[in-house]
């Protein structure tokens, strides 16, 4: 491909602010310029002024698809015993209105929980939020989703003890 550059240069920038591999957005780049190639006429314009916001929006649209298939919903798994608070912590009302508070909240926090839950010992104790946040970021969380999902769950927890 000619303009390699310009589906590099989008990838890159996509991999910078979301943390997905940037092969896989490099891939999906390509994809798209291959799928808008036969629509471009030379005549209206450059192909890079045709193509940057194509390719921008086809990787907005991936990225959204690989957030939301790492979300599970944590509600289920509190319902159906997978994931629980320690029973030493939490009193049954605690965990239930927890759980009721949950059902409410978007999607990122519903993770948070349910990252936390399926592996309590590693999250707990001193330095837990810094394990937190580098996990999420393992997993492609921008700084402004961790600290917004940090704050919502604060609040979730004020909210409900």
């Amino acid at each position: 491909m000619k303009d390699m550059g310009l589906i590099r240069r989008i990838a890159w920038s996509f991999h910078r602010s979301t943390g997905l591999p940037v092969e896989d957005l490099i891939a999906e780049a390509s994809l798209a310029y291959v799928e808008w190639l036969p629509k471009f006429d030379q005549d209206r314009g450059a192909i890079s002024t045709f193509m940057y916001p194509r390719i921008r929006c086809h990787l907005v649209d991936y990225c959204k698809a690989q957030y939301e298939s790492r979300c599970e919903p944590i509600v289920d798994d509190l319902d159906i015993g997978l994931a629980c608070p320690d029973e030493n912590t939490a009193s049954q009302e605690n965990r239930t209105a927890f759980k009721q508070a949950l059902q409410n909240s978007p999607e990122e926090v519903k993770y948070l929980a349910w990252m936390i839950f399926q592996s309590p010992a590693e999250f707990m104790g001193k330095a837990s939020r810094g394990k937190v946040k580098d996990k999420l970021r393992e997993h492609g969380w921008t700084w402004s989703m961790i600290w917004r999902t940090f704050a919502e769950v604060k609040n979730l927890l004020k909210e409900t003890a």
